[in-house]
């Protein structure tokens, strides 16, 4: 997400005649908005081609949830024993995985850390 400062807002307005730069994702940012206030020219609007017309819309402000829940460190850690169990494994032992994946269009480690995390 791009965050323009003052002074490249009014140079943005003044030379190309627009708030904002995009960011490569279709969204730009108005105003200077680092904490997320209600600002109403603050704010993360989306541009998007509907029917051949770019249409803008202004996303609502949202603020991020804590990362380490006692179920997101439990699929981590599950995710580190896939991990170990796979570099575990011999050459002989991984080959099957590998020819099964082929199928399904993955690697074999794909294949493996996705049946392993499957399974309760």
């Amino acid at each position: 997400m791009a965050i323009v400062s003052a002074l490249e807002m009014l140079r943005s307005r003044s030379i190309r005649k627009k708030f904002g730069r995009p960011n490569g994702y279709g969204e730009i940012v108005f105003g200077y908005s680092k904490y997320g206030d209600n600002n109403p020219l603050a704010g993360i609007y989306r541009v998007r081609r509907i029917q051949g017309k770019l249409q803008t819309e202004k996303l609502p402000f949202y603020y991020k949830g804590s990362g380490n829940t006692e179920e997101q460190l439990a699929l981590r850690l599950k995710f580190g024993s896939a991990i170990l169990a796979w570099q575990a494994l011999t050459y002989e032992e991984k080959q099957p995985w590998r020819v099964r994946a082929y199928s399904r269009h993955m690697t074999g480690y794909n294949a493996f850390i996705s049946d392993f995390m499957k399974t309760p």
